[in-house]
């Protein structure tokens, strides 16, 4: 009730004084009614206008509940128990200890044969974005091998060292490399004993001795387009006058796209050489290239795809010719039951430019005396699966057909039987024991199968064969290459301190041409077995001994250059 005569004075009260807000002036403007003159002050509250609510509200419901008394009764009844409860401590954190990382490695070990090996590595950090690294690898043998045409001169040097530096800028990444090399190697194979011959080789030195300086460096951006810099020169010798210049550049742009990105590599190879004391290539060799290879990447579910292109210009500058080729280079891969079985094929081809340097790794006992140019390699068609056959057992099978043209091959350089004329230093090497390179044009059909099984990181190993089948244009065999190749892999770590390894090589028979009495010679095929066994002292000590062509199997790895015989070889390691 009370409420309902609260709502009606509210409602006349807003009906008055709508009424009065809505009478119209009916006097002039500006005028003033002195009859009626009604002032409206807003309402200003004040203190005295307040009401304190009670803090005991009266009540208006009718009903009372009444509160019914309740009373609890406590029975405590004595239980016997044995148990004691033992002070908590805090239970101690498992963590598993980070291996430890060292800044420096060193090993040294001697042989039989007088075999001396020296490896050492080491990081500097110059602060916190920068670094320097040092490096030298050495092996070297006095020899030893018996009935040598050339009593021991079958001894040999190889040392390389490198400096480095690398830092992390704010929007790059870049990082240089400084290397040097020195080898001697001697010519003390001998092609044919019977062959007649002055009686002044038995008393020479055949020595070679190669020396190089190089450079290279990368300079890494981040998060734009020009995405990479690569430059490397390198600056190669001989103590017969030969000498090579090799400079390569490469940018790279790369554009994301549609979540993919393509890049776009450049380079551009410059080559030139000579050698001072030629018998046939007096001239020397000069070679510029330069080229184009954009490239596209896609995945889409199960496939794979990346699809690119290589155009390259290629100039003799000796002759003042000049050439242009096209490479696709297409690539392609099917998951047809995941990481089990995976069908992959391509078809690419590219334009590679051989150099002295990389021929005298691969044969140290060549003749001062070579034509070095590069070689097209048409198409490279391969298909192939691979995958894994269960945990940690991975298996990779493939097919190649490829065409090359001027591919080079080893033989046995020609000579010259007569003395008369010659330049001394052409009469130190022109004694039928040295190598010349040979170019074909070759189709070659390939098979390739591997086979490895890793479990955990305690064991490892791996089996892989190649079977190759050449078919010449103008040459009668593939001089110096095998049909068959194969090796088996194996390393274990037994424990905490013991570890070993080995590996078995296997190459088949092989053909060289002695052009000088226009006959092919056979070089057997052969097993080379090595071993490695190293003994971890503590973090910073270790002890090693490896043992090489265990089975005493003296081939021929060069026609008339038989290796040495079973090599032992013991040693230290260090790291700090």
């Amino acid at each position: 009730m009370r409420n309902l005569i609260k709502s009606t004075l509210f409602g006349l009260l807003f009906i008055s004084s709508t009424a009065l807000f809505a009478q119209r002036d009916t006097t002039k403007a500006g005028a003033i009614d002195t009859q009626k003159l009604i002032v409206i002050k807003p309402y200003s509250p004040t203190v005295s206008d307040a009401v304190k609510p009670k803090q005991t509200p009266q009540k208006e419901d009718d009903a009372v509940l009444e509160r019914k008394s309740i009373s609890y009764d406590i029975f405590s009844v004595p239980v016997a128990s044995t148990f004691k409860p033992e002070k908590g401590r805090a239970t101690d954190l498992q963590s598993i200890r980070a291996p430890d990382l060292y800044n420096t490695y060193v090993a040294l070990g001697l042989g039989n044969y007088f075999n001396a090996f020296a490896e050492l590595y080491s990081s500097i950090a110059l602060s916190d974005h920068q670094n320097m690294t040092l490096g030298l690898e050495h092996h070297s043998s006095q020899g030893g091998i018996k009935n040598l045409r050339y009593d021991k001169q079958d001894k040999f040097y190889d040392t390389q060292a490198h400096i480095g530096f690398n830092a992390e800028e704010e929007y790059f990444f870049w990082k240089i490399n400084v290397g040097l090399l020195h080898q001697l190697y001697n010519w003390y194979g001998a092609f044919d004993t019977t062959f007649p011959v002055d009686p002044s080789l038995t008393t020479r030195k055949p020595n070679h001795t190669y020396t190089g300086a190089s450079f290279d460096g990368d300079l890494i951006f981040k998060d734009i387009v020009f995405d990479k810099l690569s430059l490397s020169y390198r600056h190669f010798t001989d103590d017969f006058k030969g000498a090579e210049d090799h400079l390569r550049v490469a940018p790279r742009l790369v554009f994301p796209v549609a979540g993919e990105n393509i890049s776009i590599d450049f380079f551009g190879d410059y080559l030139r050489g000579s050698f001072g004391h030629a018998l046939t290539h007096t001239q020397g060799y000069s070679w510029l290239s330069a080229g184009i290879r954009p490239s596209y990447n896609y995945d889409y579910g199960p496939f794979s795809f990346n699809l690119g292109a290589e155009a390259v210009y290629l100039k003799n500058t000796k002759s003042e010719k000049d050439q242009f080729y096209f490479y696709p280079k297409v690539k392609a891969s099917y998951d047809v039951a995941g990481d089990y079985f995976k069908l992959y094929a391509g078809a690419d081809g590219e334009l590679s430019q051989n150099t002295y340097y990389d021929f005298v790794q691969k044969n140290p006992y060549l003749a001062p005396d070579l034509w070095v140019g590069p070689t097209n390699t048409e198409y490279n068609i391969y298909f192939g699966g691979k995958g894994k056959l269960a945990e940690g057992l991975h298996y990779d099978l493939r097919g190649n057909y490829q065409s090359q043209r001027n591919r080079p091959f080893f033989m046995a350089h020609p000579g010259t039987l007569s003395r008369s004329g010659l330049d001394d230093e052409v009469e130190k090497w022109d004694r039928f024991d040295t190598f010349t390179v040979g170019y074909d044009n070759v189709e070659t059909f390939s098979i390739y199968g591997g086979l490895d099984y890793k479990f955990a990181n305690d064991f490892s190993m791996a089996i892989k064969a190649t079977y190759a089948d050449y078919n010449m244009q103008d040459m009668e065999k593939p001089w110096n290459l095998p049909e068959l190749q194969a090796s088996f892999t194996t390393d274990y770590i037994i424990s905490d301190h013991w570890s070993i390894g080995a590996d078995i090589f296997y190459v088949g028979q092989r053909y060289d041409f002695l052009n000088y009495l226009t006959e092919r010679v056979k070089l057997d095929a052969y097993f080379d077995a090595n071993f490695r066994l190293s003994y971890q002292v503590n973090d910073y000590l270790g002890f090693f001994a490896n043992g090489s062509n265990l089975f005493n199997d003296k081939y021929d790895y060069w026609h008339g250059y038989e290796v040495q015989g079973t090599q032992f070889l013991i040693g230290l390691e260090v790291q700090f």
